[in-house]
């Protein structure tokens, strides 16, 4: 009995000196035995959940933000600045304007190599893979995110491809559509890729996998960035709005701030003043004045016919009306 008492004593001793032990050992390296695992879930979450979101203000422009391990993590977030989401919005309507010139060869060079090469596409077949009626249309962005590797950066854009009629000298149909832009920063080059229409631009573009690839430079696809006024801008909404009347009526109602909105008795009553409405919007301005900031700016116009509009920006391409009285 003495005997097992003493070992028992001793494994005891033993095991309270490697208890005291490996207390040093992680309390010295700032580790905790029960909650590693548990942190790094719970970092990994947080990566997911914060990275992926629309409106997300980290890497606006398109950077990376690289955590403490050196990793780079790439950001995905909706385009805030105007010059850059004009810019894109341009050099889609400049390969609208190569099928209208029918530049075939500068339709080629707009396009993405991988795009050409998937499809097969030369000269000879390429009207197969353009736009029905592009000879009359505008291409208007709706949507534009952004993520980036270095200085390659990814664009994807849904936005509609809208209709001309020559006669009524109106936008008479519309087609939603989206692109992929992306922009090589080392050589000011850029490519676009058409894509399906009936997927959902931000999950295609949080499950894109993008990589450090460089754009090969020809005499079509030199990109250069815009500086936008704000005189444009306020001409660009009021012209969309106008567009909307006869293209998306419904959506144009929503758009109306509830000063406007309560001059008519119901949706219907709107529907019967649209004419109306259509015709004493003027883009040709006598005056403007901007207030606020980007992205959340409000445009005082008024117009030739001395109408006045007031326009509240929410975020870019997202904003409400007040009609002229």
């Amino acid at each position: 009995m003495k005997s097992d008492k003493s070992f028992i004593i001793t494994l005891a001793l033993i095991i309270i000196i490697i208890a005291s032990l490996l207390f040093y050992y992680f309390s010295s390296t700032g580790t905790s035995i029960l909650t590693t695992n548990n942190t790094t879930n719970k970092t990994n979450n947080h990566l997911n959940n914060s990275t992926l979101r629309p409106g997300n203000s980290s890497g606006a422009d398109g950077s990376n933000s690289t955590n403490n391990s050196g990793t780079t993590l790439i950001t995905l977030t909706d385009v805030k600045e105007y010059n850059d989401y004009f810019t894109i919005n341009t050099l889609i309507n400049e390969y609208y304007q190569s099928m209208i010139d029918d530049d075939k060869t500068a339709i080629l060079n707009k396009l993405d190599k991988s795009y050409i090469n998937q499809h097969q596409i030369t000269k000879k077949n390429i009207k197969n893979y353009m736009e029905r009626n592009y000879e009359d249309i505008s291409f208007i962005s709706k949507y534009i995110y952004v993520k980036g590797i270095n200085d390659i950066l990814y664009y994807f854009v849904n936005g509609e491809v809208q209709n001309y009629d020559f006669a009524s000298e109106m936008l008479t149909e519309k087609n939603e559509i989206n692109y992929l832009v992306i922009v090589d920063k080392t050589n000011g080059t850029y490519s676009i890729t058409p894509l399906i229409s009936d997927i959902s631009i931000f999950n295609y573009a949080q499950e894109y996998k993008i990589s450090s690839k460089n754009i090969e430079s020809n005499n079509n696809n030199k990109y250069q960035k815009q500086n936008i006024s704000d005189q444009n801008v306020a001409i660009y909404y009021l012209n969309y709005f106008k567009n909307l009347l006869y293209l998306n009526t419904e959506k144009a109602y929503s758009m109306l701030d509830s000063k406007s909105k309560s001059r008519y008795f119901d949706y219907e009553d709107f529907v019967i003043n649209l004419e109306d409405i259509y015709s004493s919007l003027s883009t040709n301005l006598l005056s403007y004045s901007v207030n606020g900031e980007k992205g959340k700016r409000k445009y005082s116009i008024v117009s030739t016919n001395q109408k006045k509009v007031l326009l509240v920006e929410k975020s870019i391409m997202n904003f409400t009306i007040t009609l002229p009285s």
